[in-house]
C-alpha cells in the first residue's frame, strides 16, 4: 500500500464540499423525499444498515458506492411494509439510470482525457518532422551530459 498524500485528500475532499454544496440538494431531495417516505427510525435505519454494508464490503475488499448502498437501504426500507406503492418506482428507475449514464460519460471523459495526454507530448517534446509517431515513443538520454541522445518511434531509430 502507498501512503496518500495530503494534497490529494485536501483536493477531494474539497471537490466533495463543492460538489455537495452545489448539488447536493437535488440528491437528498431525489433520495430523502420523492423515493419514499422517511421518518427518524426509518432515517436511522436506513443510515446503520447501508453502513454495516460499506464496512463489510469493505472488510472482504469489495468497491462500493455509500451512495448505491443508501439507495438501496431506501429501497429496502420502503418495501418493509409489504405495499410496492411505498416506492416511486419511476424515481428508482431515474436513479438507475443516472448510474448506468454516470460510467458511461465516465468511460468516455477519462479515454478522452487519455488521449489527450498521450497525444500532446508528441507535439511539444520532439522535431516538428517527428510529432506523429504511431507507435511508442521512447527518448534515449546520454548518461553523462543529460542531452537528448536518440527518439526511438515503433522501435526504429530516428535521427535528433
Amino acid at each position: 500500500k502507498q501512503p496518500v498524500q495530503e494534497w490529494i485528500l485536501a483536493l477531494g475532499g474539497a471537490g466533495i464540499v463543492a460538489g455537495l454544496s452545489m448539488w447536493g440538494y437535488r440528491i437528498i431531495l431525489a433520495i430523502g423525499s420523492k423515493l419514499t417516505k422517511i421518518t427518524a427510525s426509518r432515517g436511522f435505519s436506513i443510515e446503520v444498515g447501508a453502513a454495516i454494508t460499506v464496512l463489510i464490503a469493505s472488510k472482504i475488499g469489495l468497491p462500493v458506492s455509500t451512495t448505491h448502498c443508501q439507495v438501496g437501504a431506501t429501497v429496502g426500507v420502503g418495501l418493509i411494509e409489504g405495499k410496492t406503492d411505498t416506492l416511486n418506482w419511476r424515481q428508482f428507475l431515474v436513479i438507475g439510470l443516472g448510474w448506468v449514464a454516470t460510467v458511461v460519460l465516465t468511460a468516455f471523459t477519462a479515454a478522452g482525457l487519455t488521449a489527450v495526454a498521450t497525444l500532446v507530448p508528441y507535439k511539444f517534446s520532439v522535431p516538428q518532422s517527428l510529432s506523429y509517431c504511431p507507435g511508442q515513443q521512447v527518448f534515449v538520454y546520454s548518461n553523462e551530459s543529460g542531452q537528448l541522445h536518440q527518439v526511438l518511434c515503433s522501435g526504429l531509430p530516428q535521427p535528433v
